[in-house]
């Protein structure tokens, strides 16, 4: 998985905020991962290039072989694809009375 491992799971940290629920995280980083996972190639590359390589949208056509344009558009309809899965995610999982 790209962010949150099993092993992550029980990790705690002293740092953490007020409120901060690790499962919650984790299970959210896990929402990310398979909506990431799910994405066309051709979106998830440039997204995963720019964000989290740290390309820059030109560096990132360089490699493509297309203009910065092109891949800003790509990380553009990838994250408008990843806030709809984690929407959706979101809806599908039970809500837990407080």
């Amino acid at each position: 998985m790209l962010f949150a491992s099993e092993q992550d799971a029980g990790c705690a940290s002293e740092d953490e905020p007020v409120g901060y629920s690790e499962p919650v995280e984790a299970a959210h980083l896990r929402q990310l991962d398979r909506a990431i996972a799910s994405l066309p190639q051709r979106y998830k590359e440039p997204l995963l290039l720019t964000l989290i390589s740290g390309l820059t949208h030109q560096a990132a056509a360089d490699q493509f072989h297309t203009t910065a344009k092109a891949i800003e558009m790509r990380v553009r309809r990838a994250k408008a694809r990843l806030r709809i899965a984690l929407r959706q995610s979101d809806d599908a999982e039970p809500q837990s009375e407080p």
